[in-house]
């Protein structure tokens, strides 16, 4: 075989692989030049295959997490904004429409907002309980008698009511007073007895007071409890006085009682039981009146206390 007919198997990287092939060496210059692409080749063999790394599914889903992060929040905060500020002027237009068709309805156009709610604060205002302080009394009375039992007091007002002169029973310290009459001052109390003298009944003036008590009430029972009071002492300056009562009055101060309570309903009764009594202008049968409200008197507030 000629020279220029002689062939050489070499070995080439194609991709990464090895490839060998057959070539012809037809002469010494292309002999050199083969040689040295199989030298180069050969080099190439033996140099490392380069590595290349693949981003892996976490990598990617971490990115994309970062990603959305990024572009959501700047948006989910105005939303959430704006239906927390839409819902809050909401409810406060729903509020103005529905107070303007009640006043609509009730027919109170022309009456301000702020002048009901002050007409409402002033009605929980008389409403609302308080401890208040409820004043005692104090007067002289004409005592018939003092008994033990029950029966010879009613036995002796009997004696006294057929000569036309009314009595009050009156249970204290479990003893019964049998009382004719009563005055403002000790003066006119003795004043008083020397008519029953002249009637041949024995009667003793003697002091006769109620304690004043802390309870619980509403302004407009304190208010209502305080003007009977007024009314009584005012009657009891009447009476003693020889003057007439005015039965106006105490009609006044049944027509004033509050509805709404059952603390003082016991006295408000006995007293609207005895208006006419009141009116009549006998001045010991308006003693008698004036002695069975003291009693009733005494007799509320002390429930009022224990409760």
């Amino acid at each position: 075989m000629s020279e220029i007919d002689k062939q050489r198997v070499i070995t080439v990287w194609e991709n990464g692989k090895p490839v060998k092939i057959k070539v012809k060496e037809t002469s010494c210059k292309h002999s050199n030049q083969l040689f040295r692409k199989e030298q180069a080749a050969v080099q190439e063999e033996n140099e490392p295959v380069p590595t290349f790394a693949r981003l892996t599914t976490n990598t990617n889903k971490n990115m994309a997490n970062k990603l959305k992060r990024k572009y959501i929040k700047p948006v989910i905060i105005p939303i959430f904004s704006a239906l927390l500020i839409g819902s809050v002027l909401g409810l406060i237009m729903l509020k103005m429409f529905v107070t303007l068709d009640s006043d609509a309805t009730s027919g109170n156009d022309d009456i301000p907002i702020s002048a009901i709610e002050k007409d409402k604060e002033e009605q929980k205002l008389q409403n609302g309980s308080s401890i208040v302080h409820v004043e005692g009394v104090q007067a002289y009375v004409l005592q018939a008698g003092v008994f033990s039992e029950e029966a010879n007091a009613l036995e002796w007002k009997e004696k006294y009511e057929n000569k036309k002169i009314p009595t009050v029973v009156w249970e204290k310290d479990k003893r019964f007073h049998l009382f004719a009459g009563i005055a403002e001052t000790e003066s006119q109390a003795n004043h008083l007895s020397q008519q029953f003298k002249k009637n041949e009944l024995e009667v003793y003036v003697k002091e006769w007071q109620t304690e004043g008590i802390e309870t619980k009430l509403s302004n407009v029972e304190h208010q209502w409890l305080a003007k009977f009071q007024n009314e009584w002492k005012n009657s009891l300056k009447l009476l003693s006085a020889g003057e007439e009562l005015e039965p106006k009055a105490w009609k006044q101060i049944v027509d004033g009682f509050p509805k709404d309570t059952e603390k003082l309903s016991h006295l408000d009764s006995h007293l609207e039981e005895n208006l006419n009594k009141l009116s009549e202008g006998n001045n010991n049968q308006a003693q008698a009146v004036l002695l069975s409200l003291w009693l009733t008197y005494e007799k509320t507030i002390k429930e009022l206390e224990s409760k």
